[in-house]
């Protein structure tokens, strides 16, 4: 990491991706027997706090990465099997977002949504046990044909129109098929209570972290920032066409 430092590395992308055990379970972040993906999956938190803690001992500055609204297991009482899936919730994702904004101290934070790409394991695979809750098609795979308006309208795709809101968890199309866990209320409420947090933390004296934000959402006035690096959102409707 020193090394890195050295030759001036801006930043180390860490995909945490979440840090419930029940949702890295049902993404198959493990691999091995389910009890050693649990086994793995409990003993996360402390690893991933303890890359950081290095990462920021070094002076390596640091990116965590986390996906808003990805499936969850649901366990039998003695944790031995899965009994389904369902989607994670506001304070799912919230959890894993205050976990690396008080644990980890990152330089930057990256809140992506769940979104089906053709090609990936999320989108082709039909009847997929973790997915077909959160994916907007169910059970059926999402295809190409999804991006394209000719073909999803003479196949009968339901293609929703993300709303602008959609764009605060990065880069994203008006078609692109998303997790059915978000909506526009709650991306809104994410990122809202995320940048309370991250003021709250500079208020306290703490480090300035940086979400990974377009910056046409700053250009236009949609995200404000001031000289400490504390954050302001516009209202919900302030999104509308984007």
């Amino acid at each position: 990491m020193r090394f890195l430092v050295d030759y001036n590395c801006v930043y180390m992308f860490f995909g945490v991706e979440h840090i419930l055990p029940f949702v890295l379970i049902a993404i198959h972040k493990f691999q091995g027997s389910f009890e050693s993906q649990l086994k793995q999956a409990e003993d996360y938190l402390s690893k991933v706090k303890r890359v950081f803690g290095e990462m920021n001992l070094a002076g390596l500055p640091s990116s965590y990465f986390i996906i808003l609204g990805l499936p969850k297991v649901k366990l039998n009482e003695s944790k031995t099997g899965i009994l389904g899936y369902e989607p994670t919730t506001f304070e799912d994702d919230m959890s894993a977002i205050r976990f690396g904004l008080e644990e980890c101290d990152p330089n930057f934070l990256n809140l992506n949504m769940l979104r089906f790409m053709p090609g990936s394991i999320a989108a082709d695979i039909p009847g997929h046990p973790a997915y077909s809750c959160v994916r907007p098609s169910g059970e059926k795979p999402i295809t190409a044909g999804y991006f394209l308006p000719r073909a999803a309208k003479h196949y009968g795709y339901q293609v929703s129109q993300n709303h602008g809101v959609y764009q605060l968890c990065g880069s994203m199309s008006r078609n692109q098929p998303t997790t059915v866990a978000m909506n526009a209320q709650r991306v809104y409420d994410t990122l809202c209570s995320t940048t309370k947090l991250i003021n709250a933390k500079i208020d306290a004296g703490g480090k300035a972290t940086t979400l990974f934000l377009d910056k046409h959402l700053l250009a236009v006035g949609l995200v404000e920032r001031d000289e400490k690096g504390r954050y302001a959102i516009a209202p919900l409707e302030g999104f509308v066409g984007l």
